[in-house]
């Protein structure tokens, strides 16, 4: 498989291996298990101006970021009736959550390139 200079932390990798594996509407049904997958917002997202709204994104998403014992954890809200957004969401906390900033800078950008194209519609998958 597929490492991208060999920096992609280890779980981001093998969530891209198991895109990589899976063939036509496998890659969109694996996307929508994580969309199912995503974490509750912690009881703290409630308060107003916690969350920071993702203002490029067309979906309303929310996210925060934090930096405990040195290392990062997200927190993201997107509403369930936007499963694509959800499921590259979580694979981003899946992958991420718990990285070091420097190991997460390391990272790179483009790591969605790397395991096939997604077809989001049951017509062409």
């Amino acid at each position: 498989m597929t490492n991208m200079d060999g920096n992609l932390p280890p779980k981001l990798q093998s969530i891209i291996e198991d895109f990589q594996l899976s063939e036509g509407r496998e890659k969109l049904d694996l996307l929508i298990q994580y969309a199912e997958e995503m974490p509750a917002p912690p009881d703290w997202q409630g308060q107003t101006g916690v969350m920071e709204p993702v203002e490029e994104c067309m979906t309303p998403v929310f996210m925060q970021a934090e930096v405990r014992d040195g290392c990062m954890f997200y927190f993201i809200d997107v509403p369930r009736e936007s499963p694509t957004v959800r499921g590259f969401s979580t694979i981003m906390l899946h992958g991420l959550n718990g990285l070091t900033p420097e190991e997460i800078l390391k990272s790179p950008t483009t790591f969605f390139r790397i395991w096939g194209s997604i077809r989001c519609s049951p017509t062409n998958a």
